[in-house]
């Protein structure tokens, strides 16, 4: 699959980026996946339908999914391309290049053997957060959104 779920296929970036990342710079090691890329794919078609809820699952359109290593130990997902919020009339006429969903193998490993936490969860959470901005939230509000959904209500 050289990098890519079955889900779509490459494309071009386009439009706003937005990237899912940890809040913590954690010191660099050569890192080694604990899974094979088709493990890790099949994760994400498992985890899917728990980050996104159903009513909002059939919104999602013209999006790929792709899994890469990654470069960052801290860079876990990036969403790339023209919020739905955006797409105007015009959106789709012609040759209209996917948005792209990218999730990064290794950081995500990492992450969750550092937190302690299962790599289905992390990725779980990294899709959700990317699917936010492909709804058109930006980082601070995907983050207040993350809040509460995990109970930390700021004063």
């Amino acid at each position: 699959m050289s990098g890519h779920t079955g889900w779509g296929e490459e494309s071009l970036s386009r439009g706003p980026t937005y990237s899912a990342r940890r809040t913590e710079n954690v010191s660099g090691f050569l890192y080694t996946s604990i899974m094979t890329r088709e493990e890790f794919e099949k994760l994400i078609e498992e985890e899917f339908p728990n980050a996104v809820p159903e009513k909002y699952r059939g919104l999602i359109e013209n999006v790929a999914f792709l899994v890469e290593d990654g470069s960052t130990d801290d860079l876990l997902g990036l969403y790339q391309g023209i919020p739905a919020t955006a797409r105007g009339d015009w959106y789709g006429m012609g040759a209209t290049l996917p948005d792209t969903i990218t999730l990064y193998q290794k950081p995500i490993e990492k992450c969750a053997k550092e937190d302690r936490t299962s790599v289905a969860q992390v990725i779980r959470e990294t899709i959700w957060h990317e699917v936010a901005h492909h709804f058109g939230f930006d980082e601070d509000q995907v983050e207040r959104r993350e809040d509460e959904r995990n109970g930390n209500m700021a004063p």
